[in-house]
């Protein structure tokens, strides 16, 4: 079984998770998944060192992996804006779902941009980052990183990737997501920041053909059926619904 939900920005919304909140999760397996659409927000914090140059442990991180690690299903996630990159860069990296994913803890793994994973039986296109609106109010290295955008070198990759698979998967898995639906947000919600993300997800869009997107980034939680479209932000989704 695999469930989607919107962004869980580390001890904020993690608690979604909880057998309270989410009492199908207490049914499932290690071999079920539930997938954040970016801002995991758990690995955040920059790497602190002790005198000895040794880096110190991280109690909330370590606590929030805990809490997921003891869930019954296995947490996936792709990145948002708000994670720290050159972090999760660190971790290892193991073959899962006949990609590369980095594994960040015993059964919490984080999906990579511009990969195609086949995850029991569906394959989903990954493609995370969004531009941060109150990046002016944050602090590059420490609550910001420039990183937030995928180079132009990972979109081109996931483009020439998707073109090996006659630009068809099953699912996209973004942050922000594809312009057509970002105006259909503004023309009956309300202004949003205008992300560069956006346009380079509607030329995604219009290069491949899919069953269905999922994002987050909005805080909001709305299906636009126009354009398979679903953005999460409390609810957690069984993939394909």
């Amino acid at each position: 079984m695999i469930y989607v939900t919107g962004d869980t920005h580390g001890e904020v919304d993690i608690m979604k998770l909880s057998n309270k909140k989410f009492p199908q999760g207490k049914n499932l397996t290690k071999k079920d998944y539930v997938i954040v659409m970016g801002d995991f927000g758990v690995i955040f914090n920059p790497v602190i060192y002790n005198q000895k140059g040794e880096p110190l442990v991280d109690r909330q991180e370590k606590y929030l992996l805990n809490f997921l690690n003891e869930r019954k299903f296995t947490t996936l996630f792709i990145r948002g804006n708000h994670d720290n990159y050159p972090k999760l860069e660190t971790f290892p990296d193991v073959e899962m779902f006949g990609s590369t994913v980095k594994q960040i803890s015993d059964s919490v793994f984080y999906l990579l941009d511009s990969h195609i994973y086949n995850i029991d039986g569906n394959s989903v296109f990954c493609l995370g980052g969004a531009e941060s609106v109150d990046k002016m109010y944050r602090r590059e290295g420490v609550s910001w990183w420039r990183e937030e955008i995928p180079s132009y070198k990972t979109i081109q990759e996931g483009f020439d990737l998707l073109k090996t698979v006659g630009n068809k998967v099953d699912y996209v898995f973004s942050h922000a997501i594809h312009m057509n639906a970002y105006t259909y947000i503004y023309d009956e919600f309300g202004e949003k920041y205008n992300d560069p993300m956006n346009k380079i997800l509607q030329i995604l869009y219009d290069t491949i053909e899919c069953k269905k997107y999922y994002c987050g980034h909005y805080h909001q939680d709305i299906d636009i059926p126009k354009y398979r479209t679903r953005m999460l932000y409390n609810r957690i989704v069984p993939l394909g619904e």
